[in-house]
């Protein structure tokens, strides 16, 4: 990866894109919703409210996909709306989300400490 460039799993280096002014509600509400640093607990994340209404439940019905879908929302933003979230789960993996999402803040001017602030659910 150099500068604002990242090599994808189809092996392409794509742009990554600063934020625009214009997306800053839409940063603040996806933000909070998810890690940006493990994306691999946004794949993950229980619903709990679930979980403690039903004892005996199916695994797929305890995960929310609430994390998953504001990462998805930011990943879009960080490519530049250039590509779908569906087009981005075929060249994105798992572990290059928190380098793009380190390069995406980096290059549109946030602090490294707002980034982390985002809450896991």
């Amino acid at each position: 990866m150099t500068d604002n460039f990242i090599k994808c799993r189809d092996g392409k280096d794509r742009e990554i894109f600063p934020a625009l002014i214009k997306d800053r509600k839409r940063i603040q509400h996806f933000i909070v919703k998810f890690r940006t640093d493990m994306a691999i607990l946004n794949l993950l994340s229980p619903d709990l409210a679930k979980v403690a209404e039903i004892g005996d439940f199916e695994a797929a019905s305890a995960f929310s996909d609430e994390p998953y879908d504001a990462m998805m929302e930011m990943l879009v933003m960080a490519f530049g709306n250039k590509y779908t979230a569906e087009q981005l789960e075929e060249f994105v993996d798992v572990a290059m989300v928190p380098k793009i999402f380190d390069v995406f803040f980096a290059i549109s001017g946030y602090k490294d400490t707002k980034k982390k602030t985002s809450k896991s659910k």
